[in-house]
This record gives C-alpha cells, structure tokens and sequence, in this order.
C-alpha cells in the first residue's frame, strides 16, 4: 500500500469517526427511549463509545504508517536532490543527457508533493483537512459511499451481536442480556435452533465421511503448486528488477515466473537450475509504476513442515526505463506455509 491509499483510508477513518460520534450525541439525547428501554439505550451507547475507541486506534495506527513512510519519501528526496546535484557538476553519465535530469526533476517534485499531503494527513483532525480525497484517483467518495464501504461499516451499525473488541465471554452476556427484550427472544431462539440442527449434521457429515475414507498415514494432504506474488511499492518507470530469491530445497522446488498485473507488457526470465534458488529478471521498455504484483512465482510444494518455509531475498537491483541508471530499493522476505499453502509475498519497495 502506498501513502496515497494510507490518506485516503485515513479520510475515510476520519469521517466514520465523525459519523460516530454524532450517533453517539443522538443517543444520549433520546429521552423518550430513555424512559422506555433505559438498559438497551446504556448498551447501545457503551457499544458506540467503543466503536470510537476503535476507530481511533485505527486513526493512529494510520498516522504512524504515514510517519514511517514520511520518512522514507525524505530519504528518497534527499537522494533525487544528491543525484540533480551531481548531474550539475558533470558527474553524471554524459551519455544520460537532459532525459536524465527531467526524470529526476520530476522524481523530485512527485516526492514532494508526496510529503506534503503526508504531512496534512499526519496534522489531519477531521475529513475537511484532506479534501477531495487528498487528490487519490478513483477514491473521490462521498460520506454516503464511504458508510457502505464493507471495511467501515462495522462502526456504522449499531448491533447488539456486531461489538469490536469485545471478547467472547462479554459478547455471550450481550446475547443473554438480548434474550430478556420479548422483542428478541423468539428470533435469539430460532437462529440457536438453526445453528444446532445445522452443527449436528455438519458433525454427522464429518463422521461419516471420516469411516468411509480413513485418512491414509502418508496422506499428501496440503502438497500442491501454488503461485507467490512478488510485490512492489511506488515503482516509477522502472525498466528492469533483478532479484535472486533462496529457499529450502527440501520443502519447495521453483517451476517457473511469469509478469504480474501491473507488469503485463513486461518480460521475465527465470532460472530454477540451481535447486533451493531462483533468479530471476524482469524487462519491461514501457516502463513499470505503481504498486502491486509484478511478478508471479510457482513453486511445487515437496514437503509438509510445521514452521514456514522462508523465501529469501538474498540480492535486489532494479534500473530506470528511460535513463538506465540504477534505482535504489528495499526488500523484504517473503513465505510460504506448505500445510495450508498460504504464503507472504516477497516486497520490493522503491
């Protein structure tokens, strides 16, 4: 995720808070339920004052990812202008000419409008102060569309069985405690009814299911092929990536690699003959940007292990698609857990 997508899902935090916390005032203001159901009412507000809770823990937690990536966008400015400084003296390559320095230019002022709107989103109190979706296309959404995004709209319901952060036990003494409403006591009773009736033939399934296959005691249950995205983060015209990736050859056995969506006018080279090793190339003349899988890796699954196999990026290099010239870049590992053939997918950010 890049810090665009990170202030726009802090908008769309700031204006579900903002929704919360007028449900909350219509809530301690109504005094005729107050007077009528004055329990279910404590409840619901407790339950809406938790919900603010949460969601201002998830604004926090958006503003340290925006810090964390403030201060890579510093870093990268630091190294554009390093690079427009040398290119000044003569220090570049002759051959790189004046598209050289309009790449880097425009590298430079795309950071710093970059670290600008990082900034408003770190200071932000409210919706109004990143407006038009801090400039994000495709996430110009109205308060409307936002209320019904289905990431959110567990703070814009108010449900008695729908509570973040609340633990089993509590959310047990919730149903108890709803159980006592006449309103609520037929349907709380007909849906444990149903829930019953369909775990007893679910179990009766498994049972049966169970005596007329027995499972096998070298049973390949989780082996398989899988692919394994390899993904990047704020690409710019990046023209070839490089990466040699090492993993245990007892585990896993690498097949092949193939471009990935946001890659898909690219080419890439793979070699697997050195078991336990992948090496691999991608060359792309358009160019590369953005964020997302460049590259899909497929890997047989050769044995079960109880820990996860590690995927080790052990060399990274990537060049511009204009200029040629070398683009730094940071990486992180990736896995795969062969018992359930889920796996986390190698990074590459630039």
């Amino acid at each position: 995720m890049n810090s665009l997508d990170t202030l726009a899902r802090l908008r769309d935090a700031l204006v579900v808070r903002d929704y919360a916390r007028t449900e909350l005032k219509a809530l301690e203001g109504d005094t005729a339920r107050a007077a009528r159901q004055p329990k279910a009412l404590a409840d619901d507000v407790r339950r809406q004052i938790s919900r603010i809770a949460g969601l201002d823990r998830d604004v926090e937690e958006l503003r340290a990812k925006l810090v964390s990536e403030k201060q890579k966008a510093e870093t990268e400015k630091t190294r554009t202008e390093e690079a427009l400084a040398a290119l000044a003296a003569g220090q570049g390559a002759p051959q790189a000419g004046g598209k050289e320095e309009a790449a880097l230019r425009d590298r430079l002022a795309k950071v710093t409008a970059k670290l600008a709107a990082m900034e408003n989103g770190i200071s932000a109190q409210s919706p109004q102060d990143l407006p038009a979706a801090v400039g994000v296309s495709g996430r110009d959404r109205t308060t409307a569309d936002i209320m019904q995004d289905p990431a959110l709209s567990r703070y814009t319901h108010v449900d008695s069985l729908h509570w973040p952060g609340a633990t089993v036990p509590e959310r047990l003494i919730m149903l108890f405690k709803e159980s006592k409403e006449s309103d609520s006591r037929r349907p709380i009773v007909i849906s444990s009814i149903v829930i019953a009736v369909i775990t007893i033939v679910m179990l009766g399934v498994t049972l049966i299911s169970g005596a007329l296959n027995p499972a096998d005691g070298r049973s390949p249950i989780g082996k398989g092929e899988l692919f394994v995205p390899v993904l990047v983060a704020d690409a710019d015209d990046v023209g070839t990536l490089e990466m040699t990736i090492e993993f245990d050859e007892a585990v896993l056995t690498a097949i092949t690699a193939t471009p990935g969506p946001i890659a898909t006018g690219a080419v890439v080279e793979c070699n697997t003959e050195t078991p336990g090793k992948m090496t691999l190339r991608l060359v792309d003349v358009t160019g590369t940007s953005g964020s997302g899988a460049v590259m899909l890796l497929r890997f047989a699954v050769d044995d079960i292990v109880l820990e996860a196999a590690v995927l080790d990026v052990t060399a990274t290099s990537a060049s511009g698609s204009m200029t040629m010239a070398p683009i730094a870049v940071e990486f992180e590992d990736g896995s795969i857990n062969t018992a359930t053939l889920e796996s986390v997918a190698p990074v590459v950010r630039f």
